[in-house]
């Protein structure tokens, strides 16, 4: 789910781009094809990482939500303690500084826009994870509303504020936050590094 600056005056763009970035599975496209993409402005063509405000991802089935990773922004940590304070009442709470990959956060991560992945319960996630027992009947609705609920209450919290909670961090700004993470050692493991470094993965300057 992209949080665009704008939303506020067009809300039904939340439910287009939660679908656009598709799930596990479905031929839908991901973080890396929305990267990237030109959005048309008014005036002249912008970069949709410019316009995005943040990016909510949840991909880890119906698991409980304990609490959202901020891909080490430690700079949107205090206002997203604000924004998550209504999720109380679900025992969403926690908010971890760490830079993660393998969903579609990653390009986005990578291009300096604020991320948010929904930290969640194992629940029955990784048993079903792209097996022919991943079916309908596997899915935990009561918890699966709550998400929706979750997700919304943050995107709206995020497209109401008075500014982006967040600026879109240059190429330094990454690399320096993919240092203090330890990020950059997830990057080598993931054999990832070296398309950063070359500027083939990730925001360039």
């Amino acid at each position: 789910m992209c949080i665009d600056e704008a939303w506020h005056q067009d809300a039904i763009r939340v439910l287009d781009d939660f679908h656009r970035l598709g799930q596990d599975g479905q031929q839908l496209p991901g973080g890396a094809d929305r990267c990237n993409q030109t959005v048309l402005d008014q005036e002249r063509p912008v970069l949709y990482e410019d316009k995005a405000a943040g990016v909510i991802i949840y991909d880890a089935g119906s698991g409980k939500t304990t609490g959202f990773v901020l891909g080490g922004r430690n700079d949107v940590l205090d206002t997203a303690k604000t924004l998550i304070a209504p999720l109380n009442q679900f025992e969403v709470k926690e908010l971890k500084l760490d830079m993660e990959w393998g969903t579609d956060h990653f390009d986005f991560m990578l291009e300096g826009v604020p991320t948010f992945i929904a930290d969640q319960e194992e629940a029955n996630y990784l048993v079903n994870y792209h097996a022919v027992s991943d079916t309908y009947d596997k899915v935990d609705f009561p918890q699966l509303k709550k998400h929706v609920a979750e997700a919304s209450v943050l995107a709206f919290g995020l497209a109401n504020l008075p500014e982006k909670i967040g600026p879109r961090l240059t190429h330094d700004q990454i690399e320096q936050t993919l240092h203090e993470t330890h990020g950059d050692d997830v990057l080598k493991a993931a054999g990832i590094w070296d398309d950063w470094v070359s500027g083939k993965r990730g925001r360039q300057k």
